[in-house]
């Protein structure tokens, strides 16, 4: 956890999530709920990462900003076989329900399901 090559099992990795929602800063940091990065006087725009590259093109057209998207992965890891290890299957109840409550806002205004 914040260091390479060292493996962690999924009950640490559950439990560090756990302790950096419960101790998240309330004044913005990576844990924060998102909605609150919301302000009504400024005009919005919610990109979803799963439609990154058609909802920033929409986005750059409306604005008339002559920008082109391409799907290419420019950051990807050189390890050509990297395996996620700890991914949202292996959440144990604690943390899917802790998820649920804390971020129950962010679910609901940006349109995912808990």
């Amino acid at each position: 956890i914040g260091k390479k090559n060292i493996n962690h099992n999924k009950k640490e990795m559950n439990n560090y999530l756990i302790n950096k929602i419960k101790k998240r800063s309330k004044v913005g940091d990576h844990y924060t709920e998102q909605y609150k990065y919301l302000e009504p006087k400024y005009n919005i725009h919610i990109i979803k990462y799963e439609n990154l590259i058609p909802e920033l093109s929409n986005l750059y057209k409306k604005y008339d900003l002559n920008i082109e998207l391409t799907d290419k992965k420019i950051n990807s890891s050189k390890e050509k076989t990297k395996i996620r290890k700890f991914t949202t299957k292996d959440f144990n109840n604690e943390l899917i329900t802790l998820i649920n409550s804390v971020y129950s806002k962010d679910f609901e205004l940006f349109d995912y399901k808990k």
